[in-house]
């Protein structure tokens, strides 16, 4: 199974990912990346009115293959 390596970019703090997964395909890789975003978002929101959380998918090369981001912004109304 090829390798794929999930970065997460989380405001100013990257992560990039040294082990891998061994996973079927990228649309497998894909699948794990979105999930992953989701859940950064879920148990990091930030204390600040904003944050960009991304991932990026990357093969065993180091080619970006696929990246992904979620936007959150937090404004009290007048």
């Amino acid at each position: 199974m090829p390798l794929f390596f999930i970065d997460t970019h989380n405001g100013d703090l990257v992560a990039r990912d040294r082990d891998g997964y061994n996973l079927p395909d990228v649309a497998t890789a894909r699948q794990m990346a979105v999930r992953t975003l989701r859940d950064m978002a879920g148990d990091e929101l930030p204390d600040s009115e904003s944050r960009l959380f991304r991932v990026s998918v990357r093969d065993a090369a180091g080619s970006l293959l696929y990246s992904a981001a979620l936007a959150f912004e937090d404004r009290w109304q007048n």
